[in-house]
């Protein structure tokens, strides 16, 4: 055969072909369009679910967040609270014991006064109430002002700290409304 002859068997060939191409084409086409389609619907569908997770985490982590915050300013609060209370009672003792002590350093400066003596003349009489008439009674030589008593067998320390501290207590109504 010649040339002219195989292109022309080839161009036949070709042409009775040609129904089957298209519509081999048509049907690739048209199954590349379904894909195409399920694609973008499986797309969209992971797309939605994956803004709905991501939805569902930020409230999550916002709620989390919200949570700890408040957590965290409670601890806060509760710590500022008691730092405060203590102040408070800080402020409130030292004021307590500045008042015992300027009350122990004006006794300690009158005690040689008329009215200090007279004090201890109240506490000799108190030692001898408790240990008797003749009881031994001198003063304190350890700081600290008031008597010692003695009846041979008992002693009996009498500072005036303790009334001090009795009388200072019967004011703390007084004393604690100064700190209101």
């Amino acid at each position: 055969m010649t040339a002219k002859a195989n292109v022309a068997s080839e161009t036949d060939a070709l042409n009775t072909l040609a129904p089957a191409i298209a519509a081999m084409m048509d049907a690739v086409r048209s199954g590349a369009a379904v894909a195409a389609q399920a694609t973008d619907a499986d797309s969209a569908t992971r797309v939605a679910r994956a803004r709905a997770d991501a939805t569902a985490i930020l409230a999550g982590a916002r709620a989390d967040g919200a949570a700890a915050a408040q957590h965290a300013t409670t601890a806060t609060i509760t710590t500022a609270k008691r730092e405060c209370r203590e102040a408070v009672l800080g402020a409130q003792r030292r004021a307590y014991e500045a008042l015992r002590n300027a009350v122990h350093a004006e006794l300690a400066r009158s005690i040689d006064s008329p009215q200090g003596v007279a004090l201890l003349a109240r506490l000799e009489a108190l030692a001898r109430t408790r240990l008797g008439p003749n009881a031994t009674v001198e003063r304190l030589d350890d700081g600290r002002i008031g008597v010692r008593a003695t009846d041979g067998s008992r002693t009996l320390d009498v500072p005036v700290d303790r009334f001090i501290d009795r009388e200072i207590a019967a004011f703390a109504d007084r004393i604690a409304a100064l700190w209101r």
